[in-house]
């Protein structure tokens, strides 16, 4: 059985940057990978020695599945990017393409970072996969997501659909303002 604490440690490292560097740091420790190896252009090359090396760890410690299983989490819960990014899968990510591995970490020339994410088809195992979107900064964005045409590259957000599960959008007053159904 898979310890509890594994969650946690989970959401520590698919959350803000700040606690992604203890994270790091611990799985650069693991791998032995060298945080100072860089490409030509001088992306760092750890998160992609630091996936090939803890596959196996992830899949079966962390999220307690054989390879070539996907997880299936109880809930996942999202929020929504000014761009339509969510889960750090941003327009344009080789990362919405995934559909073999269970975490990515696509580089994101607008943060100059790599982030590290689930991939769409473990999104998309979930029981139950909740947005959570608040504000008016976010109201044409949800509107576009939610009712605009689907174009999963230019808006990520939208390839999230949960195949055997529910997918629930929680949006405030000010977020939903813009959106056709609002009112009705």
């Amino acid at each position: 059985m898979t310890p509890r604490f594994t969650a946690a440690l989970l959401f520590v490292t698919f959350s803000a940057h700040g606690q992604w560097m203890l994270t790091k740091e611990q799985m650069i420790a693991y791998t032995k990978a060298n945080p100072y190896e860089r490409f030509e252009d001088g992306r760092p090359k750890v998160p992609d020695a630091l996936l090939e090396q803890v596959k196996g760890l992830i899949t079966e410690e962390v999220f307690g599945t054989k390879a070539g299983e996907l997880p299936r989490f109880d809930l996942v819960l999202l929020g929504l990017g000014a761009d339509g990014h969510t889960a750090s899968l941003f327009p344009g990510s080789e990362a919405l393409r995934e559909t073999r591995r269970l975490t990515a970490a696509p580089w994101v020339e607008k943060l100059g970072a790599y982030r590290f994410t689930l991939t769409p088809p473990v999104l998309n195992a979930a029981r139950h996969v909740l947005f959570l979107v608040s504000g008016a900064a976010k109201a044409t964005i949800a509107q576009r997501v939610l009712e605009g045409p689907r174009d999963t590259d230019e808006l990520p957000a939208q390839i999230v659909d949960p195949v055997e599960g529910q997918l629930l959008w929680l949006v405030d007053q000010e977020a939903a303002s813009a959106l056709r159904r609002a009112g009705g």
